[in-house]
């Protein structure tokens, strides 16, 4: 079976609600194991681009549910992505995503941070 999801994978539960929210690593760990039944993606992907770049690429747009979190919270994310894919030992590949990246048929605009996930697929 193949299949792409954006954000359901270990590393970025463990950088968003962990590193970035402060929830325990073990609990998140706990109900990972138990909502996904140990069944872990192949290969987890993420674009890694400059936190000061992809608060420039949002520009005036009004911050979403992750965004909100503020430069703080975004900023133990982005400098902890790549530790939970080392503690559970999973094949992680990071992109760079300094270029602008553009959904296919519409304007030349780049992407934010929270859509940047949306783009690998």
């Amino acid at each position: 079976m193949t299949g792409c999801c954006a954000t359901a994978s270990p590393a970025s539960t463990a950088a968003y609600q962990g590193y970035g929210r402060g929830l325990s690593l073990e609990l998140i760990a706990a109900l990972e194991a138990i909502a996904n039944r140990r069944l872990n993606a192949d290969l987890t992907l993420w674009l890694d681009l400059p936190l000061e770049l992809s608060l420039q690429r949002r520009g005036h747009r009004p911050a979403d549910r992750i965004e909100a979190g503020g430069v703080a919270f975004l900023g133990r994310v982005s400098a902890r992505i790549r530790l939970p894919c080392r503690r559970a030992r999973l094949a992680a590949q990071s992109m760079p995503a300094r270029r602008p990246l553009l959904w296919p048929g519409r304007s030349a605009r780049p992407l934010g941070l929270s859509s940047m996930a949306e783009a690998v697929c």
